[in-house]
């Protein structure tokens, strides 16, 4: 329980992030893989002695591949247009 309490709250930031639509924009997949880096570092150096540390942060990388592979079309189609619109 306590290593979902701490994905929780290191995750937040990049949560609002996606629900302001942060990430939807030319470029916004590498922020969100940036950001997302940033949180599993944190929390293998804050979780390393927790249990299930590990299977908690590989669920949690699991819910987020389907973020992932949303923002990685929409930043393709935005890079796409952008190019054209140039």
């Amino acid at each position: 329980r306590r290593c979902e309490d701490l994905l929780s709250s290191l995750s937040a930031p990049m949560m609002e992030k996606l629900k302001q639509g942060f990430y939807a924009k030319p470029g916004g997949y590498d922020l969100f893989c940036k950001d997302l880096k940033d949180i599993e570092q944190k929390y293998k150096n804050q979780a390393n002695k927790e249990v299930k540390a590990e299977e908690v942060l590989e669920e949690f990388l699991k819910q987020k591949s389907v973020d992932s592979e949303a923002i990685l079309q929409v930043d393709k189609k935005l890079t796409k247009k952008e190019k054209e619109i140039k």
